[in-house]
């Protein structure tokens, strides 16, 4: 009988053309025995169209008909649609989901918002409306796990004899990022929407650069409010830490940190740290990446977004700081400890761009 402890996490590609999205499992336990001994953690579930690989991987390569933690980082779509293959799927035992449901949510309420003539009912409708994705998984999971087994996070709460731990986003946070949305009523003066820019590069708009050029950052680039109620969340066992982000924005990522270091955790010794929003340059800046370290930086990236996804500005700043980044652009990428052998092929870490975007 194997002893040995160990673990492994696969970031699934998902999407086509220039258009990605996440999907990463997480295994540990006794991955060598017969069966494994072990828990499963699925962080966002891609499209749609990409889960069947998700299923696979969990029933075919891991041997096991059973999750034990599903988490929903944010309700965009290449994060939710592919969850709701796995709560469909009837050989699947599911027993924890964690994500945010602000149509059932009491502290998101009419008070916030300009329209006087709304009801907390009407208002709740539309969330279930605007969010689609995400209502329609938790429907879908109220059915098969019940109500009990579905929970919002919360900062510092911590699931699976304290593997994973919520480090963000506040509730403060995720409601002021919530009610700025495009997707929810205007909100009252007090909250100020920011100019969220769109920055299209054509794909002949490059500069040249070379290795030690500085880099020039612009930090009036940001993402949108949704991707800023991203879940943040660390995985820790047998000494290894994998910071996870969703699609998290540089407000999320700094309150994550501030959180971290409030409670003495450390992040300047990760093994993984997943590149947030599929290596966008509007979610990261230089300081965000001089605050933690970590072996290993990995962008699930469609396989034709370059330019923009993952962003050549950031993959050459992320170089010139000293991380290694790999992408999953041409297939999953797997990484772990004590797991059994799949006999594939190293993936090379991203070099040096000689052009990046403008």
């Amino acid at each position: 009988m194997e002893t040995t402890n160990g673990f492994e996490i696969d970031f699934l590609p998902q999407g086509t053309g220039a258009d990605g999205g996440d999907a990463i499992v997480i295994r540990f336990g006794k991955l060598k025995a017969t069966p494994p001994e072990q828990k499963v953690i699925v962080i966002d579930g891609g499209y749609k169209a990409s889960a069947a690989s998700l299923v696979n991987l969990i029933k075919n390569t891991y041997k096991t008909n059973v999750v034990d933690l599903v988490i929903l980082t944010h309700p965009d779509q290449d994060h939710a649609s592919g969850l709701r293959v796995l709560f469909e799927d009837t050989e699947l035992k599911i027993k924890k989901l964690v994500m945010h449901r602000p149509w059932l949510n009491d502290k998101i309420n009419t008070s916030y918002f300009k329209d006087k003539k709304k009801t907390e009912k009407s208002l709740n409708k539309h969330l279930e409306e605007a969010f689609y994705f995400a209502f329609d998984l938790s429907v879908l999971a109220e059915e098969k796990i019940g109500e009990s087994n579905i929970s919002e996070p919360k900062v510092g709460s911590k699931y699976l004899d304290d593997t994973l731990t919520i480090l963000g986003p506040t509730f403060e946070l995720y409601k002021d990022s919530l009610i700025n949305s495009d997707k929810t009523p205007p909100a009252k003066d007090e909250y100020i929407k920011e100019s969220q820019q769109t920055f299209s590069t054509d794909e002949s708009e490059y500069e040249d650069y070379k290795a030690g050029d500085k880099i020039t950052w612009y930090d009036e680039e940001t993402t949108n409010w949704i991707n800023e109620t991203s879940v943040i969340c660390l995985f820790e066992y047998e000494g290894n830490k994998i910071l996870l982000t969703g699609d998290a924005g540089k407000k999320g990522l700094n309150n994550a940190f501030a959180y971290a270091k409030e409670k003495g955790i450390s992040l300047k010794d990760l093994k993984i740290f997943q590149v947030p929003h599929h290596g966008s340059r509007k979610n990261l800046d230089p300081a965000l990446l001089d605050a933690f370290n970590s072996s290993f930086c990995i962008i699930s990236c469609p396989p034709k977004g370059d330019p923009n996804h993952p962003s050549r500005r950031l993959i050459n700043l992320m170089i010139q700081k000293g991380k290694s980044v790999y992408t999953n652009s041409n297939g999953m990428i797997n990484w772990g400890i004590n797991k059994p052998e799949r006999n594939w092929k190293s993936s090379e870490a991203k070099t040096v761009f000689p052009k990046i975007e403008k």
